[in-house]
């Protein structure tokens, strides 16, 4: 009896938060946000209950009928503020979620898609399930596309069949700059952290882009007059470990070469038997390089560039499939395209003076980043990697500053940006990774500020 009894209260505390947190999602005025906000935090609701209920009010809202205007970026966001959880106290695990709430609340919503009566299909043969799937989203049934969708979720062979599927066909897509791939991985790592419980909806908006984008695989077939399928497909296996040598000649390539050019030096590269995610790990470096040149007027293309090549990362760490070998080529690519396109007239050395404040290295980067200092950030990033067993401060350092900001200036890239790179420097044993550490901070100081709701709520 008490079982039940305790079963109904939460039941009844998950349908109020889900209320409130949808009327905060809804509230576009600032100061109506702010009082939903208050009854949330105020008694001090479990982060993960607001991550799993406002997933699910996000997922529903966040289609568009024309995606010309690129992926809502609120959901990815949100995605990456979720994940921060890992690197930050209890009680700081708010703050970046705040952020991302409020940009989901000014960003563009529908009223909440219907998706009743779904069949869901599972049992029989999987790959004639996933070629039903695809041939779903081709006619745009969503119905029955999520109907096949969820189905693989009951065992995790069959989501990992799911997920190679899922990340093989997008990462081939270069429609939209790499988006649908990386909507997929950021939706993918959200239900991951949820462990998989009420996520049967949380995909929805990845399925709506998919059903109503055209695919766009010029950059696949590209590689694919370059470099045979059954030889990317080998690469999956390879071990080698990539120079510091080989880094700074393939960061020079890609950042400054042609394109058939960065194919023929990546595909070298694993021919010679370097792993996939060695080969990744130079490029996320270049990636850096490529958002501290861009600077505070050409971040965007960089910052998603970098955001795709990590993205592409995790693809090769969790995977074997064939198509993961695929993962290198395509990060190659779309870093040597937002090279081009930015063009960048400088070269960011990273060779600013040493830290020589008496304070604390991690106080005085907080006062630079706000400050507008990004020398002085880069500076005391430096001294605070130093010492090691201050890690885990640095990480809550950095989060706690970047979510200051309000969500509306980066409209959620930086915080995808942020988790990505503590992500790809915990994750690299490359010579260079200090790069990605150096890049944040210098982008951190140069990016545009308000914080607006930072002070309403924190003061």
């Amino acid at each position: 009896m008490k079982a039940i009894i305790d079963k109904s209260i939460s039941t009844k505390k998950k349908l109020e938060m889900h209320s409130r947190l949808k009327k905060l999602i809804f509230s576009r005025d600032l100061y109506s946000f702010l009082s939903v906000l208050d009854s949330i935090t105020t008694e001090h609701t479990p982060t993960d209950m607001i991550i799993r209920e406002s997933a699910k009010i996000l997922s529903m809202s966040l289609y568009r009928e024309s995606y010309d205007a690129g992926v809502p970026q609120s959901m990815m966001g949100f995605c990456a503020a979720s994940q921060m959880k890992k690197y930050l106290p209890v009680e700081d695990q708010i703050q970046p979620l705040t952020q991302m709430l409020w940009l989901a609340a000014v960003e563009e919503k529908k009223a909440p898609y219907r998706l009743e009566k779904i069949s869901v299909k599972t049992g029989g043969n999987m790959l004639t399930r996933l070629r039903s799937y695809s041939d779903a989203l081709r006619e745009k049934d969503l119905k029955k596309a999520y109907g096949l969708f969820e189905g693989f979720f009951r065992g995790e062979d069959e989501r990992s069949m799911l997920r190679d599927f899922v990340f093989g066909e997008t990462i081939k897509d270069c429609n939209m700059g790499g988006q649908k791939y990386m909507y997929f991985v950021k939706g993918w790592q959200l239900a991951k952290l949820l462990k998989w419980t009420d996520v049967r909806l949380m995909f929805f908006p990845m399925n709506h882009l998919l059903a109503t984008t055209p695919k766009d695989p010029q950059y696949a077939e590209l590689i694919r007059v370059m470099v045979p399928n059954n030889e990317t497909a080998q690469w999956v296996e390879n071990t080698g470990a990539v120079s510091a040598s080989e880094h700074d000649a393939l960061e020079e390539l890609v950042l400054m070469g042609k394109r058939d050019e960065v194919i023929s030096r990546v595909a070298g590269l694993m021919r010679s038997g370097k792993s996939p995610k060695h080969v990744l790990e130079a490029l996320l470096v270049a990636a850096a390089q490529l958002v501290a040149d861009a600077g505070s007027e050409g971040w965007q293309e960089a910052v998603d560039a970098f955001n795709y090549t990590d993205s592409a990362h995790y693809f090769v760490h969790v995977s074997k499939a064939p198509e993961a070998g695929l993962a290198p080529l395509m990060a190659a690519i779309t870093l040597n395209k937002a090279a081009r396109k930015l063009d960048p007239k400088r070269h960011v050395d990273f060779s600013e003076k040493p830290y020589s404040g008496d304070d604390d290295p991690l106080s005085r980067f907080r006062y630079s980043v706000i400050h507008f200092d990004p020398d002085s950030a880069v500076a005391c990033m430096k001294a605070a990697l130093a010492d090691e067993s201050g890690t885990a401060e640095l990480y809550r350092t950095v989060l706690m500053t970047a979510s200051m900001n309000d969500a509306v200036i980066c409209r959620g890239r930086d915080m995808q940006y942020c988790y990505h790179t503590l992500n790809a420097y915990e994750m690299t044993s490359s010579p260079r990774k200090e790069k990605l550490m150096y890049a944040m901070a210098r982008f951190l100081g140069c990016i545009n500020k308000n914080y607006i709701l930072y002070k309403e709520v924190w003061g």
